[in-house]
């Protein structure tokens, strides 16, 4: 490996849209057909963390929260089930912010036709130049 860009809170670069919902919504389709209550739940904040253990991560319990308080009552593998639909990995094609990459001199970023970044450390020097105060 020649390089590795981390990127914390997005400042170097962005999703567009909301890549997530579709595929989301489509894992909760196969794994249970359709469903009425698959967007809304979406959409929903179903977080209610314990005033003293305020960190603590229960999604299954606030799934199966949520689902009972709008008629639907899953068992205990289809809520693990549902879960992981939420959970699974998904290519959201990140874009470079714009203005953020292709300022820096030793940074060249190139997004292909599907949208794969590719990093190059090496200066270019015609940024180089443009660099140089």
């Amino acid at each position: 490996m020649r390089a590795a860009l981390f990127d914390v809170g997005g400042t170097l670069l962005e999703t567009r849209g909301d890549p997530w919902r579709p595929l989301v919504l489509e894992a909760i389709r196969r794994e249970f057909g359709a469903r009425p209550w698959a967007e809304t739940l979406y959409d929903a904040d179903i977080r209610r963390p314990a005033p003293d253990d305020p960190h603590r991560q229960e999604t299954n319990r606030w799934l199966a929260e949520w689902l009972n308080a709008n008629g639907e009552e899953l068992g205990e593998a289809d809520v693990e089930r549902l879960r992981g639909a939420f959970a699974a990995p998904i290519d959201y094609g990140p874009h470079p912010c714009e203005g953020k990459l292709g300022c820096h001199p030793f940074v060249d970023v190139a997004v292909t036709e599907d949208d794969a970044a590719s990093v190059d450390l090496e200066p270019s020097p015609a940024r180089l130049e443009a660099f140089t105060p």
